[in-house]
């Protein structure tokens, strides 16, 4: 009956892939194998909220920093205010417009990285 539910989606393939249940990372998102591949040649934005007790200041940054569109400001790290790793429903117009920038190219060389004694308790 729900046969559909069953199937893998983008999200198997594009996260679930790196991770294992209840959702420990199999593997670094910035190894040579994933987003910290120094071949690959294009902009990257990574947004987290500033309550984000999912985030880590390691990987995003690596990523980003190794990115070979950094030094052109246009791959880019963004810190949302007053936003929880469900930023879609937290701030969706804070994300909407980062979007919009990053892919317009209105808003470029940003990088907003959190120190860990900036997290929130849950994470220290």
């Amino acid at each position: 009956m729900y046969h559909y539910m069953k199937r893998d989606s983008a999200i198997h393939h594009a996260q679930l892939r790196y991770c294992k249940f209840p959702f420990v990372l199999r593997k670094s998102l910035s190894g040579a194998d994933g987003l910290g591949n120094p071949d690959l040649d294009f902009p990257m934005g990574i947004v987290y909220g500033d309550k984000d007790v999912f985030s880590s200041d390691r990987d995003p940054e690596a990523i980003i920093k190794g990115s070979k569109q950094y030094s052109s400001g246009r791959s880019q790290l963004f810190k949302v205010p007053n936003c929880t790793h469900c930023i879609p429903q937290d701030r969706p117009d804070a994300l909407c417009n980062i979007m919009v920038g990053f892919f317009e190219g209105t808003i470029t060389g940003t990088f907003e990285p959190t120190p860990m004694d900036e997290y929130p308790s849950r994470c220290k």
